[in-house]
């Protein structure tokens, strides 16, 4: 489809582009969708945050925590600000990964950076805790306000 946009001299949007990344994201294969995001960058064009969710959510889906963190640093110097999408993907990446430390600390840097924590930044948590047999850990979660 992108191939037949520029034939018929439709010039590729950032829409377009989000369309492609998410696709990627979506059936997994993160390498794509950070490829149309670095080729949407290419472009001229200024990818959002909606750009960036769909790239951190194929990091997500594969538990690499440290691309993730990555396209999270690539945002900020780009000017994007993360949204709580953004954040939870990294809760997801670091949870998938087995650093449920981390996921812990992701919720924290949210609060620091002014973005409110939501039922699935704590739940993605909490669900992780409690499958790795740590039942003190999400009662304190709960206390602390999730969920």
């Amino acid at each position: 489809m992108f191939k037949r946009m520029t034939e018929f001299g439709v010039e590729p949007d950032t829409m377009s582009y989000n369309a492609l990344i998410d696709a990627a994201s979506r059936s997994g294969n993160r390498r794509a969708a950070e490829a149309w995001l670095s080729k949407m960058m290419g472009s001229g064009l200024s990818p959002n945050v909606v750009s960036y969710s769909s790239v951190l959510f194929a990091c997500a889906k594969v538990g690499d925590v440290e691309a993730a963190e990555d396209w999270l640093a690539k945002m900020g110097e780009n000017g994007v600000k993360p949204n709580a999408v953004c954040f939870n993907s990294l809760i997801h990446a670091c949870t998938k990964a087995g650093d449920n430390a981390r996921a812990a600390q992701t919720i924290d840097r949210m609060v620091m950076s002014g973005c409110r924590p939501t039922t699935i930044s704590y739940s993605t948590l909490i669900g992780a805790l409690a499958k790795s047999g740590n039942l003190e850990e999400p009662e304190a979660w709960l206390a602390h306000g999730g969920c």
